[in-house]
C-alpha cells in the first residue's frame, strides 16, 4: 500500500485542520465573553451588596461570591 500523499492530499487536511482550528477558536472566544459577562454581573452585585450596607462580614462575603463563581464555571 502506497502511504504517500499528493499535494493536493496534503492541502485538503490543511483545509480541514484549520477549519476545526477556526471553529475551536470562535468556540473559546463565545466561552470567554460568557465568562466575562458573568464576572460582570458578579461585581455588579458585589457592588451593590456593599452600597446597601450588608458588608458586615467582608470574609463572609469574598467566600460566598468566591463560591459562587465557581459554582458558575461548573467546578
Amino acid at each position: 500500500m502506497n502511504d504517500d500523499k499528493t499535494v493536493r492530499d496534503m492541502l485538503v487536511e490543511v483545509a480541514t485542520d484549520v477549519k476545526w482550528i477556526r471553529g475551536s477558536l470562535d468556540e473559546i472566544k463565545e466561552t470567554h465573553d460568557e465568562l466575562e459577562g458573568r464576572v460582570r454581573e458578579l461585581e455588579g452585585w458585589r457592588r451593590e451588596q456593599d452600597a446597601a450596607g450588608n458588608s458586615s462580614d467582608r470574609r463572609e462575603s469574598r467566600l460566598s461570591i468566591g463560591a459562587l463563581f465557581l459554582r458558575f464555571l461548573g467546578l
